[in-house]
């Protein structure tokens, strides 16, 4: 919906393309840390919400796309999406090592993701893509969630 210029079409495809880049690279980060949490002796609660979170992140990746799409972009990306691996922060026990890298995933950046699309979604008139943010920021919401639960 509505009249926007090129320029403005072309800044927001970019946009959605660099957060499809991002939520695939956040879906290799969460599969990562299923060794670490393994290591640690992590509960299967955990882990499973840990992986459900990649599932998400790879789901929020296909909604991007679109969005890319619904501004008249191609929804492809070129990136590395070879994972790298998490931190091992050597001399740190396992459970340490997980601790941190929850903290620095999930508390941290999460909490930071849900900030910035909550502002975001607050800003847009477009209703699909009103819809696509408010997904993202409910997803997010949970993904840090988890990192707050998991210190406690």
């Amino acid at each position: 919906e509505g009249d926007y210029s090129a320029e403005a079409r072309a800044l927001a495809r970019g946009n959605w393309l660099a957060r499809m880049r991002q939520e695939h690279a956040s879906a290799a980060v969460f599969a990562g840390m299923l060794p670490q949490l393994v290591e640690a002796g992590c509960s299967v609660e955990m882990k499973s919400v840990v992986l459900r979170s990649a599932i998400d992140e790879l789901r929020h990746a296909a909604l991007c796309g679109q969005v890319a799409s619904l501004l008249g972009g191609e929804p492809a990306i070129e990136a590395n999406l070879q994972p790298r691996e998490l931190p091992r922060h050597d001399g740190c026990s396992p459970r340490e090592r997980i601790v941190r890298n929850v903290v620095f995933v999930s508390c941290i950046s999460e909490t930071v993701a849900v900030a910035v699309l909550t502002d975001e979604r607050e800003h847009v008139r477009e209703p699909h893509i009103a819809r696509v943010l408010q997904q993202l920021a409910g997803d997010e919401t949970l993904h840090a969630r988890i990192g707050w639960i998991f210190l406690r």
